[in-house]
């Protein structure tokens, strides 16, 4: 836990640019234009040019937060968000660093964690909202937060190109301000399907601009209904279905492990134990190791020694020394005879015991000096014992053994 403290405060740090760009310290927007398209379907499709002057300070992107939520009265309309790209005009990173719901508005991160920047910089954005309008009694009703109410430092100029499928019923309103505000520090032009809104004043910190009109009666093919949230992304869905194809990945990989084991634990249980007190077709107990679970080790190395001694080739003896209140304990190892008559892994492990001379220790042989040629040892026995098994007929040529 010591160690993993330091690695959480190191990794905050990657995300205080983003956090210190909300924060006021001199940083602004020059200009906010937003070119927009309503479709007959109801779909608003928006290109939003920011630029944002910086100053001196450094930092890897900005925040844009979109309104996805509209509150009407007691009901609450829920657009359908989708995020088309991101991109700069001025050189400036253009990725995607983040992207989540807070509250009533989709906050996009726009920025590279691994770069940053000063001064005058411009990032576009496009998204679709849908359905965007709702029924007003007999008229179709547009309410459009242009900039949101979540910027944290001033906007100096808006422009909103709007092109609607029909005519407004009425000259649109606009409105300037936090949110529920009614001031109109704004203008409204354009004719026809197509209204122009400008901003003729800074807006301040946590200020928009807000855009509200009527259109004729069935202009859109669907619209808002109150208190519906929108269908879950196909993003979404793609991301639950990876999720659910490694869980049920690691399931089956369980299932599988679980059922080997219970269908060994049956077999063993189930089959009939034959006494045999001698060593078929005259196998080594080595042999008879590796045989038994196709697995060779220091068990099969330690049973070739033995039974080398118990057919005379050496001698093995127990020493004990006292030292105070503890026995140490080694072995003696004799060479009795030459080597005549013994196969191949049987050569290589005795070997390994008399390299050094026809009487040593247990302790000389696993001295640390000898570490490295008592390793390569063990290795080639492992390969003889299971050549001379493949050779018995016990293996398939190409049978895969244990080491």
């Amino acid at each position: 836990m010591k160690r993993l403290i330091p690695l959480l405060g190191l990794l905050s740090l990657l995300f205080l640019p983003f956090q210190a760009i909300r924060a006021d310290g001199g940083e602004r927007i020059t200009d906010f234009r937003s070119v927009v398209t309503l479709s007959q379907h109801n779909v608003l499709s928006v290109a939003e040019t920011i630029t944002v002057d910086f100053g001196a300070t450094s930092h890897h992107g900005i925040y844009r937060d979109i309104p996805v939520i509209l509150h009407n009265g007691s009901d609450s309309y829920y657009y359908g968000f989708k995020l088309v790209g991101v991109a700069s005009s001025s050189g400036a990173p253009a990725s995607i660093a983040g992207q989540s719901q807070t509250g009533d508005y989709q906050e996009i991160k726009i920025g590279d964690a691994n770069r940053t920047v000063v001064g005058a910089q411009v990032y576009t954005l496009r998204y679709e909202l849908t359905p965007f309008a709702l029924k007003n009694g007999p008229l179709d009703r547009v309410n459009y937060n242009v900039t949101g109410q979540g910027w944290q430092y001033p906007i100096d100029h808006v422009s909103l190109e709007l092109l609607l499928p029909a005519a407004p019923t009425a000259t649109p309103v606009c409105y300037t301000g936090t949110a529920g505000s009614q001031a109109h520090d704004c203008t409204i032009s354009g004719s026809g399907t197509s209204v122009i809104s400008l901003s003729s004043a800074t807006l301040p910190r946590g200020s928009g601009l807000t855009l509200d009109m009527n259109l004729p009666g069935g202009t859109f093919s669907t619209y808002l209904v109150a208190n519906q949230k929108p269908p879950l992304s196909a993003s979404f869905w793609t991301h639950l279905a990876l999720a659910a194809l490694v869980w049920l990945t690691v399931l089956v990989v369980i299932g599988l492990f679980v059922y080997r084991k219970i269908d060994g634990w049956r077999q063993r249980r189930n089959q009939t134990v034959v006494a045999q007190y001698e060593a078929p077709d005259g196998l080594t107990p080595g042999q008879i190791g590796l045989l038994v679970d196709s697995k060779s080790d220091m068990t099969e190395f330690t049973a070739t020694v033995i039974d080398l001694a118990v057919r005379g080739y050496l001698k093995i003896t127990r020493l004990e020394r006292k030292i105070i209140f503890f026995t140490r304990v080694d072995y003696q190892f004799d060479r009795l005879k030459p080597n005549d008559g013994l196969q191949d892994y049987e050569l290589t492990a005795i070997t390994m015991i008399f390299a050094s001379g026809d009487a040593v220790k247990l302790s000389q042989v696993a001295s640390t000096a000898a570490a490295s040629q008592n390793q390569k040892a063990i290795l080639q026995l492992r390969t003889q014992l299971g050549s001379s098994l493949r050779t018995a007929g016990y293996y398939a040529p190409h049978a895969s053994l244990l080491g």
